[in-house]
């Protein structure tokens, strides 16, 4: 894990191994309780692991727009 993939993307890292990105959101949905866990498995399978790839680069990509960013946001 470099500094350059840390602010690029975001890092999960759980017993299953290193997740990044969208699996990565996912990853951490998984380890909540219900109802984040069943978005977790919705997202990381078929369809919705599909549909994360894409969205997740356009939503980290704008996330200083997104509500409760930070000035951190921006970089």
């Amino acid at each position: 894990l470099t500094l350059k993939s840390a602010a690029a993307e975001v890092h999960v890292v759980n017993a299953l191994g290193v997740h990044a990105g969208g699996l990565g959101i996912a990853a951490a949905l998984l380890a909540l309780r219900s109802p984040w866990s069943l978005f977790g498995r919705l997202l990381s399978r078929g369809p919705g692991a599909w549909f994360l790839r894409r969205a997740y680069p356009v939503i980290a990509r704008h996330r200083y727009r997104l509500p409760g960013s930070t000035p951190a946001c921006r970089t």
